[in-house]
């Protein structure tokens, strides 16, 4: 694995339903912000609602497809 950009950290996160894991590259300033409440959609503007699903939840994009759009 390469190091992540300076002033960055690898954060790793397993999708609760296929447990693939998910690397992201996150600002640890922005991640400091978010872990102390902060609204996860004002800290990382620039990341898709799905990035910002699998941190939020532990669900990959397919797996939100595949498991939770099907149940409604």
């Amino acid at each position: 694995m390469t190091e992540p950009p300076e002033g960055t950290i690898a954060y790793s996160t397993s999708c609760v339903f296929c447990g693939k894991e998910h690397i992201t590259h996150l600002d640890k300033v922005k991640l400091q912000r978010w872990r102390a409440g902060e609204r996860i959609q004002l800290v990382f503007p620039e990341m898709s609602s799905d990035d910002r699903e699998i941190l939020i939840s532990g669900t990959c994009p397919q797996c939100w497809s595949d498991h939770l759009e099907a149940e409604e």
